[in-house]
């Protein structure tokens, strides 16, 4: 038996007015407890955690799970790389080239020295597949203008994401005095979706100098994971002329874009249709580039010439679409001065 409390008694034998606590045999107990209540802490702490955590929820348009992982600063959907790499439809290991099926181009090296007469114009496309772009030397390089992809829509799900390099694109390239205009990478399956996407579109680039059209892209709606896989060559025709319309009405000028496997004889699209109204913006790749080739080998009428996906200019670590345009502009405003509209 032990004795929790020390006294002593004093010479007549009472109890010493002063009691002694043993702490020692306390000890055990006191460790005991706080181990437990630093336990009891950290699975508190866990478990708020794990309660403050955002799911994610399921897209209405598709039986698929949206991958927003978030938003910019401006209120864009955004995603981590991986669900990048899965989602962005111009994904690939060809530098994000804008057309996959018009297979590889001739090699380009563009230069100041381009034999480049009165009548055109020469300009790049790119994205954030072609990294963070020096624009001081792409405009020393004899480039007139360029076109952004300013976002996409998912193909599996049906989600709007901004291209995470286009602001910056848009505002370098104007800073070094190059031509701005756009693209959007389309998987609607609606006119109301396609409209959406346009204002989308207007809405961002509003305050931005935008000279150059704004184009409608839309490819790999055939493959097996695309959400437009089962729209008849009327219904995307439809979607597209939707689109135009709206950037039409938006105030900017509106552009097709398409491979020319696509657009001939009417192809995947109604051609005669779109050509009527708007731009046509043709991807068809030479095995001898511009200026060797003069002019593209597609019989439609076209306003811009698509003619490699394998040029090289001062300023981009990769790859680049290169193309000609049949037409300029005096000035910022967009005023449009076509020069020349049929190759």
């Amino acid at each position: 038996m032990f004795k929790l409390f020390d006294s002593d008694d004093d010479d007549l034998g009472y109890l010493d007015d002063t009691v002694h606590i043993n702490w020692k045999k306390f000890l055990p107990a006191i460790i005991i407890a706080v181990v437990a209540v630093i336990a009891l802490i950290i699975v508190l702490i866990v478990s708020f955690g794990h309660k403050g955590k955002k799911t994610l929820s399921n897209v209405s348009s598709t039986e698929e799970t949206s991958s927003v992982n978030g938003t910019d600063a401006d209120g864009n959907n955004t995603l981590s790389d991986k669900d990048e790499k899965e989602l962005d439809p111009q994904y690939s290991d060809t530098d994000g080239s804008m057309n996959q099926s018009a297979g590889n181009g001739a090699s380009v090296v563009l230069s100041n020295s381009t034999n480049e007469t009165s009548d055109i114009t020469i300009g790049i496309d790119v994205s954030k597949f072609q990294g963070t772009i020096d624009w001081a030397q792409v405009a020393s390089s004899g480039v007139d203008f360029a076109m952004i992809r300013v976002g996409y829509r998912a193909q599996k799900t049906g989600v709007i994401y901004a291209d995470t390099n286009a602001k910056y694109n848009m505002q370098q390239a104007a800073a070094n005095g190059i031509k701005v205009g756009a693209y959007f990478f389309s998987s609607a399956v609606n006119e109301a979706e396609a409209i959406e996407e346009a204002d989308w579109v207007a809405d961002f680039i509003s305050d931005y100098s935008i000279t150059y059209p704004v184009a409608f892209d839309c490819e790999g709606f055939n493959t097996s994971e695309s959400r437009q896989k089962s729209m008849t060559k009327a219904e995307r025709t439809a979607v597209a002329t939707a689109f135009l319309q709206e950037v039409y009405d938006k105030g900017y000028t509106p552009m097709f874009y398409a491979a020319s496997s696509e657009l001939t004889n009417n192809s995947q699209w109604n051609t005669a249709s779109l050509e009527n109204s708007y731009k046509i913006w043709v991807a068809q790749y030479p095995s001898t580039p511009y200026p060797e080739t003069p002019s593209t080998s597609y019989t439609g009428t076209c306003s811009m010439w698509q003619y490699t996906n394998q040029g090289r200019v001062a300023g981009i670590g990769t790859n680049v679409d290169i193309n000609v345009a049949y037409f300029g502009y005096s000035g910022s405003n967009g005023s449009l001065r076509d020069r020349k509209s049929v190759v």
